[in-house]
């Protein structure tokens, strides 16, 4: 199965969800896992197959909804709580 992902930043409707997406992408980005990891799948020649690509996606989704929370978080879209309780997770999973 081949998956096209056709949406871009600049794809997004309003400014507003255009610097939310900024928040959210800046904050995914500035965990040391994710960019050594982004950088091995950049230079890479390995093809991954469904059930690689499935355990790498299940690696990386704490850090993506810690950063999805952070965003929401900034933008005042959730209750502080959450996202404090989910940073306090990941960050004792060490990740």
């Amino acid at each position: 199965m081949v998956y096209h992902l056709h949406v871009s930043e600049m794809n997004l409707p309003t400014e507003l969800y255009r610097q939310h997406f900024c928040v959210i992408k800046e904050r995914f980005f500035s965990h040391e896992p994710i960019v050594a990891f982004t950088e091995y799948l950049g230079t890479s020649k390995q093809t991954f197959r469904k059930a690689q690509l499935s355990a790498i996606l299940s690696l990386i989704s704490d850090f993506a909804l810690e950063s999805i929370l952070f965003g929401h978080d900034k933008s005042k879209f959730q209750p502080q709580t959450l996202f404090k309780s989910l940073q306090t997770f990941v960050t004792n999973e060490n990740l």
